[in-house]
């Protein structure tokens, strides 16, 4: 399978003190799909993430 991971983004907000999301584009060009996933924590990302790769290992 292959898989493209992009960098994992901080979204700050207004005032740029505070961390209040985090986003990552996972892509499987094996299957041809894209998946932006977006928590409001680093673990919870990271969780959504694995989760999101064993579906794909799933399918093939």
């Amino acid at each position: 399978m292959d898989i493209e991971k992009s960098k994992i983004l901080e979204v700050w907000n207004s005032n740029h003190n505070k961390v209040v999301k985090y986003k990552q584009v996972i892509k499987n060009n094996t299957l041809n799909e894209v998946t932006e996933i977006e928590t409001e924590n680093l673990n919870e990302l990271i969780s959504e993430v694995r989760k999101q790769l064993y579906e794909w290992n799933k399918i093939i």
